[in-house]
């Protein structure tokens, strides 16, 4: 194969030394870059053979030439971004070149880090003192190579880390702002000595460093005296309000949720220590005067996780899931000064919040037929719990009053489709706080569950029917009743609409016109209660989501009733009569709007989708959940749009890959996807899920065809007569199944 110079010299800007190679090969972090960047070189004819050999001896041939440094260099790294049209030829904003930085990685395959805004500020701060960092600067130097050859050699990866230590520029508002959370612990009858604090500081220091969040990566941890910690978190921008906090705020309360179970489960966990978290934002010169005394005070309860009043408006108006307490209570410091002291009631972790590490491998939670036959042992067999290991479960028996701990077990089993052992780990969960809102859902979720693995109406329904009493007992007896509670309930109905429609297909005649009026009653229920999700939300993201897709299907079943009592006919819609349907709720939601002068309603309802989908992305922390969260976008813009572009076919098609291949990282955990690909919540194996996206990614390229490569982004698709498949209702289909040989196969688990 030929090699051209462009692609020698882009190795080259990678990679200026040799010595600059060995240590990026040394690393254990890299080496599934590594193996994306011999595909590339082999790709474009740089290498032969297409090995790790012959790459090192091509990078050790292309560094013993002369280096050129660059006759005109910025202060620093942001310098660099500030004057990025003198320096590298930029006419668009960083946002915008740094999605074009990620769609060449994309394009070419290589597994460099995905840049983002927050990672950029970072950098403009912080040295490159992380391989997570470096490969950062790797991904722009890629870029480098491949847009501006004209720049390189002199201009390379070791030449952006320079810039990255030469510090801040002058003026630049370095750490002034952001949040601090502090960790502080007490003992109660039990000595916190050093080994306690040694704890605590290495796992505090175990989860920055091996976290996949870019803002968490790297962090430090600092001491405030022998027993109390604390990280900062700057804020992203110099914006001051609480929206600029939110991702440094979702990484700091994500910290707080995985060191307070985490502390469960240490072998220092007692009820004579106490360990307390404590989150303030604002100005770090004089935060300690706020997050100091919310650590000490003593409250109620002993609520572990506490705040600020500014750190509550923060989570409010960035739609953080989590509970708070109605009222606060009031400290009085000693300059007289009255501070109000917030705290975490409960999480809504179950699709939120990131799995606990030890809980994943934990033996007695694993997914072998051995740990499936203790675990039943030990939950459902008491008189044997002496005789059995210290694990997650004995812990939580020993301690039951922790809640949260109890919550991330069954979360745990629960994307295991273990249903009937997470309830009867809810079961003791509820018998201690029977009001608690987050686990009274959680349960009304296993029982809806249970009912998708049912294989008639007969067998189904019962459970359904457990599940709307959870609901309803929610509804009389809890308070903070939010959106995600009614999204769950509605989903309650929505998941009775989808077996009555699953069975009607199948069943005998006298059986489908009793389901037939079950899917819209259900539907109609649903609904209604999506509705109150909206209303009860400061966004309204998910129900707003939920609510169109369920008008839609409602739509489609009353336009062709044939649909509900005929398997052979798949459920597809008028594309005009979904695009009426469509228009119309997005009229009423404000996302179409028809009276800014100068704005294509189109284009600003797709934007509008867009910073939506942001907004909840960074709300979500949780793995497994984040594949949907891609997929419901693609659905909106999809499915939902009036005017469907070349753009958004891209778009679309670019965010099912991007689903496909967090769906796949999975796998190695033996969990589940939380998935809405047919409709309806569910747990779904990876290989599955990852059928289903593979279905619509060819549905996109079908679809579009040829222009989804070479069409201008303006060009509108022409609309087809008659009916087409929909992303949302495209892997609603019965040629298997719903409990198959194959499904049973790639669990390796059973369910009760």
């Amino acid at each position: 194969m030929e090699q051209t110079s462009q692609e020698l010299n882009i190795i080259l800007t990678l990679f200026p030394s040799y010595e600059s190679w060995l240590t990026f090969k040394d690393s254990s972090e890299n080496q599934e870059i590594i193996d994306s960047l011999v595909f590339y070189a082999k790709t474009e004819g740089v290498l032969r053979e297409g090995t790790r050999e012959e790459l090192d001896a091509l990078i050790r041939c292309l560094s013993r030439g002369t280096r050129v440094e660059p006759d005109n260099l910025p202060l620093n790294f942001s310098d660099l971004l500030e004057r990025r049209k003198e320096f590298l030829g930029l006419q668009v904003s960083v946002r915008t070149w740094v999605r074009r930085v990620n769609d060449l990685l994309d394009k070419y395959g290589l597994s460099f880090p995905r840049i983002s805004n927050t990672m950029l500020t970072r950098l403009k701060r912080e040295a490159a003192d992380t391989v997570y960092k470096q490969n950062v600067l790797r991904s722009i130097a890629f870029w480098l190579g491949h847009e501006r050859p004209q720049m390189v050699p002199s201009w390379n990866y070791e030449v952006l880390r320079k810039l990255c230590e030469t510090g801040a520029a002058p003026g630049y508002r370095l750490y002034t702002h952001g949040i601090r959370i502090g960790f502080a612990l007490y003992g109660r009858g039990d000595v916190v000595d050093h080994e306690v604090v040694g704890w605590l500081k290495k796992t505090l220091k175990e989860y920055l460093e091996n976290s996949k969040d870019p803002y968490l990566h790297g962090r430090r941890v600092r001491g405030h005296d022998i027993t109390t910690l604390y990280v900062d978190f700057p804020r992203e921008g110099e914006a001051d309000h609480p929206s600029a906090y939110r991702y440094c705020l979702r990484s700091a309360i994500s910290l707080a949720h995985q060191v307070a179970v985490r502390w469960s489960l240490s072998p220092y966990y007692s009820e004579k220590r106490f360990l307390s978290i404590g989150l303030a934002g604002g100005d770090f010169s004089t935060i300690d005067s706020q997050l100091l005394p919310i650590l000490n005070v003593r409250i109620p309860g002993d609520p572990v996780i506490r705040l600020t009043d500014f750190i509550r408006q923060c989570l409010l108006i960035n739609d953080v899931r989590v509970i708070l307490c109605e009222y606060p209570q009031e400290v009085t410091l000693f300059n007289g000064e009255t501070l109000f002291v917030w705290w975490v009631y409960a999480f809504w972790n179950t699709i939120y919040f990131d799995f606990i590490p030890d809980l994943l491998t934990d033996p007695i939670l694993g997914t072998s037929e051995e740990a499936h036959i203790k675990l039943n042992s030990l939950l459902f067999c008491p008189d044997q719990l002496e005789r059995r290991k210290a694990n997650a479960v004995t812990t939580f028996l020993r301690f039951p009053s922790n809640s949260l701990l109890g919550q991330e077990i069954a979360k745990t089993l629960y994307f295991r489709r273990k249903f009937w052992e997470a309830l009867e780990v809810m079961r003791i969960v509820v018998g201690l706080n029977p009001n608690d809102p987050t686990a009274r859902t959680f349960r009304m979720v296993l029982y809806r569950h249970l009912a998708l693995m049912a294989s008639s109406w007969e067998a189904a329904n019962p459970m359904i029917r457990f599940a709307l009493q959870e609901a309803r007992y929610v509804e009389d007896h809890c308070k903070h009743l939010g959106e995600d509670f009614y999204c769950e309930y509605a989903g309650t109905y929505l998941t009775r609409a989808i077996l009555a429609l699953r069975f009607s297909r199948r069943g005998e005649q006298r059986e489908r016109e009793f389901l037939q009026e079950k899917v819209f009653e259900s539907l109609h229920h649903a609904a209604l209660l999506y509705n109150k999700g909206r209303a009860a939300s400061p966004s309204g993201i998910r129900s707003t989501f939920l609510l169109h897709m369920t008008i839609i299907l409602r739509a489609i079943l009353r336009d062709n009733p044939f649909i509900i009592t005929d398997s052979s006919r798949r459920v597809l819609g008028r594309r005009s009569l979904v695009r009426k349907v469509s228009g119309e709720v997005m009229r009423q939601g404000g996302f179409i709007r028809d009276d800014i002068p100068g704005v294509d309603p189109d284009r600003f309802a797709e934007d509008r989708m867009i910073i939506n989908f942001e907004l909840h992305d960074g709300a979500v922390a949780l793995e497994a959940s984040r594949p949907t969260t891609y997929f419901c976008h693609a659905v909106a813009l999809w499915d939902f749009s009036v005017i469907r572009r070349v753009a958004t076919a891209r778009r679309v098609h670019k965010i099912l890959t991007e689903a496909r291949r967090i769906a796949a990282t999975l796998a190695k955990k033996d969990i589940c996807v939380f998935s809405y690909t047919r409709i309806c919540e569910e747990m779904l194996p990876v290989s599955e899920f990852i059928e289903h996206i593979d279905r619509a990614i060819n549905l996109i390229e079908t679809r579009v065809g040829e222009a989804l490569k070479v069409g201008s982004d303006d060009l509108i698709i022409p609309e087809e007569e008659g009916y087409e498949p929909l992303l949302m209702t495209l892997n609603f289909y019965e040629e298997r199944d719903y409990r198959t040989e194959k499904m049973q196969e790639d669990l390796r688990w059973g369910t009760g």
